[in-house]
C-alpha cells in the first residue's frame, strides 16, 4: 500500500534516551552546570536548588520547546520592528515593481516570479 509523505514532515533521529543530537548537545551543556551548581557551591540549600531549578527549566525550554528558534524569531523581530516604507530594508525585504490600479508588482531575487502581482483592497 503506497501513501505520500508529507513534504513538512520533519524526522529527527534519536540517538539516546529518546533525545535527538540537538537535545542531546543542550542535555550535555546544562547538566554538568547544573550539578556544579548544586554540588561544588557553597550557597544555602534554597539557593542552590532555586539556581538548579531555573537552570533545567532553561533546559528543558531549550531541548523541548525550541527556545532556540523563539529567540532568533525575537531577535528577527528585535532588529526591524522600526522602519520606514522607504528604507533600503523594507525594499529588499519587499521589493516593489510597480504600483497600478491597486496591484502591486513585486519582483527581485526574493519573488519566485518576477511577474507575480497582488492586488490591494
Amino acid at each position: 500500500m503506497a501513501y505520500e509523505v508529507p513534504q513538512e514532515l520533519e524526522y529527527r533521529e534519536k540517538i539516546i534516551f529518546g533525545l535527538d543530537f540537538e537535545q542531546l548537545i543542550y542535555a550535555v551543556i546544562f547538566a554538568p552546570l547544573a550539578l556544579i551548581i548544586f554540588f561544588k557551591t557553597g550557597f544555602n540549600q534554597e539557593i542552590k536548588i532555586v539556581l538548579v531549578s531555573f537552570i533545567v527549566i532553561l533546559a528543558g525550554g531549550f531541548m523541548f520547546l525550541n527556545f532556540k528558534k523563539k529567540i532568533l524569531d525575537f531577535w528577527s523581530w528585535y532588529k526591524f520592528r522600526e522602519f520606514k516604507v522607504a528604507s533600503l530594508k523594507m525594499r529588499k525585504f519587499i521589493p516593489v515593481k510597480d504600483i497600478q490600479d491597486n496591484t502591486i508588482e513585486i519582483g527581485g531575487k526574493n519573488a519566485k516570479n518576477s511577474n507575480n502581482k497582488s492586488s490591494t483592497n
